[in-house]
């Protein structure tokens, strides 16, 4: 049946997610399947992150979380940054 044929499948479809160059800052589509990097990803700078490489890329909003906790931390302590 097609109704339930999304369960299943949904697993094995990629989805593109965006991910910060480590190199440049810019930002890089990746594909993703279970969690995995299913295909090369390029950067305009030229970097490449390989298919089943480590998955530790960062998107944009985790990079802003990150450092907004660092700066209410730092403000929490009295330093200015």
């Amino acid at each position: 049946m097609a109704v339930h044929d999304g369960c299943k499948s949904g697993k094995k479809t990629a989805k593109l997610e965006e991910r910060i160059c480590p190199v440049c800052g810019e930002d890089m589509d990746v594909f993703l399947s279970n969690g995995r990097i299913i295909e090369d990803s390029i950067c305009v700078c030229g970097y490449v992150i390989k298919a089943d490489e480590a998955f530790g890329y960062k998107t944009r909003f985790e990079m802003l979380q990150e450092e907004e906790v660092a700066r209410v931390n730092a403000q929490s302590r009295g330093i200015e940054q």
